[in-house]
């Protein structure tokens, strides 16, 4: 039973690891959401890479957040 406490725990997670699923899958983000994935990921601490499309090709930019 401890168990399925600690996934409840990590359901958290699995929330902001849902929220990246869906953006990998999409591809394609509004405003809104861009600004929803940043505000998640700096409570994470983690690094958010946006990848932009340039004329025929892309520019990738890294986003970095510290405490």
């Amino acid at each position: 039973m401890s168990d399925d406490d600690d996934d409840d725990n990590q359901g958290d997670y699995d929330d902001d690891d849902s929220l990246l699923v869906q953006v990998i899958k999409k591809k394609r983000l509004c405003k809104q959401e861009i600004l929803r994935l940043i505000d998640r990921s700096s409570e994470l601490n983690v690094q958010l890479q946006l990848e932009f499309e340039v004329g025929a090709g892309t520019q990738t930019k890294s986003v970095k957040f510290y405490e």
